[in-house]
């Protein structure tokens, strides 16, 4: 892409150089000569055009985060390109003008075709001349038409909406289906199907894929599916992909318990967590009992802007959890050690690996367990028995109690501090520098303490990230052109 783009900016300098030589020969001076006082007279305003541009993309080489990255590269390669132009265009074109170039006496006359081009060259040429006697007899109104161009420029990257990475309209989407958190593995195998039959009635959808998990390692819960879906083409479904999730958005929140969330497939994702949407804004607090407060109330909050949809976390405090609390003295009393209740419980539902078999190709673990109908609920505790020390079976409910509790199904960390992520996409129209301020406002109204630190993460941390530095680097290349003009110019004032 650079190269194709300084394509432009390569032949300037061998234009102004050949155009200068050609002048001279045209005016009878031998093109020896010629080359050598035509390259002379304009290597300094050479130099300069070269430099001014490559100044231009001096502040690319230090921009930081994704862009940086991106378009580091580029800047050099185009930097490159125009300091290999520049020496060129003051050795080798005036060489060649010198060998190649000579004042044609019998020159034919210009053609009808050619009288006309240098019509219109002579036109914008006056056009020109007229509008620089202007500017140069006016020189402070074209002085404040400079400050008011860079204001005026400064004030629409203020109110103009800003994006990051365009969306990709793929034909390709993916989403994730988040149930209750204390459902079965069987029931949420049911509730994909179901949305996957849904989903698979639509008419745009080519084939689709859903399953149980969410595919990642660092959170396998139960409760979550994913969904890999292939639409038709454009031309033959005529509607777009955003369109095609729109439309899925409604049908699926007709099921109730289930929240699904779909988006195009992305070709670029920048770092962030595994989560149901494409960007994600995030919480940290050494205080999860504070976090948990917060997060709920920034949920519904978030879930109020109608400018983002797909609103989601990923804390989940709600699942089923039942406690064993042991009678220690009950246990001691019977002749029941703790040891023996752990491990006993350990063997009917923690799948206890007790003995490999081998095959001639493999390797298979025997597991133990209860019996699936007698492990299903929390009152199969009642059916365990335990062996005392005089050889008895005693039931645990003798020396047992069980309780039921809410509890989380994992407690995610970032930077060794407890954290909770919001999950969200933007809604048709929104752009999302709007969506920023918007968050950002929100959250400063319902009065966050200092305590928990918020930030966007993933895209919308890489877009945050940038749209900081933007200003400065913008500000530091008008700095930079500006020292270069007046270093070649010797001048603070000629550069303006």
């Amino acid at each position: 892409m650079a190269l194709t783009i300084a394509t432009g900016f390569v032949v300037d300098d061998a234009v102004v150089v050949l155009e200068n030589i050609t002048r001279h020969i045209e005016a009878g001076m031998p093109a020896r000569e010629a080359a050598r006082r035509g390259a002379q007279e304009v290597t300094s305003t050479v130099i300069s055009m070269s430099l001014s541009l490559i100044a231009v993309f001096i502040p690319i080489l230090f921009m930081g985060g994704i862009i940086g990255r991106l378009f580091s590269e580029f800047a050099v390669v185009l930097s490159v390109a125009i300091a290999v132009s520049l020496v060129v265009s003051l050795t080798t074109t005036p060489m060649m003008c010198a060998r190649l170039l000579e004042h044609d006496k019998n020159e034919r006359p210009p053609g009808r075709i050619s009288r006309g081009i240098e019509w219109g060259f002579t036109k914008i040429q006056n056009a020109y001349t007229h509008s620089l006697g202007v500017a140069l007899n006016h020189r402070w109104l074209t002085l404040l038409a400079l400050i008011g161009t860079v204001a005026l420029t400064g004030w629409q990257y203020v109110t103009i909406p800003k994006g990051f990475i365009p969306q990709q309209a793929s034909t390709q989407l993916i989403g994730s289906i988040t149930a209750d958190q204390s459902i079965s593995f069987q029931l949420m195998k049911q509730r994909v199907a179901e949305v996957a039959e849904l989903i698979r009635e639509d008419p745009a959808i080519a084939a689709i894929n859903a399953s149980t998990g969410s595919g990642s390692p660092r959170n396998d819960s139960r409760n979550s599916g994913s969904i890999f879906i292939n639409l038709k083409p454009a031309s033959e479904s005529g509607v777009t992909p955003l369109e095609v999730v729109a439309r899925l958005r409604k049908k699926t929140s007709r099921i109730p318990g289930v929240f699904v969330s779909l988006q195009p497939n992305q070709d670029i994702r920048i770092g962030g967590r595994s989560s149901s949407a494409a960007y994600q804004y995030s919480l940290q607090s050494s205080d999860l009992a504070e976090l948990r407060t917060w997060e709920a109330r920034i949920k519904q909050a978030l879930m109020k802007l109608p400018s983002i949809v797909d609103v989601n976390s990923d804390y989940q405090d709600k699942a089923g959890l039942t406690r064993v609390v042991i009678d220690r003295e009950a246990a001691s009393r019977l002749g029941v050690p703790i040891r023996e209740i752990d491990s006993t419980l350990y063997s009917a539902f923690g799948q206890r690996q007790i003995s490999p078999i081998y095959a001639d190709l493999n390797q298979y673990q025997v597991v133990m367990e209860a019996q699936r109908d007698q492990s299903n609920d929390p009152d199969a505790l009642a059916n365990i028995r335990l062996k005392s020390s005089s050889g008895e079976l005693v039931p645990l409910t003798s020396l047992a109690r069980w309780e039921s509790a809410p509890a989380p199904l994992t407690i995610n960390h970032q930077g060794q501090f407890a954290a909770v992520t919001f999950s969200f996409n933007l809604a048709p129209g929104a752009s999302f520098s709007d969506v920023t301020n918007e968050i950002n406002n929100t959250v400063e109204k319902l009065g966050l303490p200092n305590s928990i630190q918020r930030n966007f993460a993933g895209t919308a941390g890489a877009f945050a990230s940038s749209l900081k530095s933007q200003p400065w680097l913008i500000l530091a290349a008008l700095l930079v052109i500006y020292l270069t003009l007046g270093i070649l110019y010797e001048s603070f004032l000629h550069p303006l």
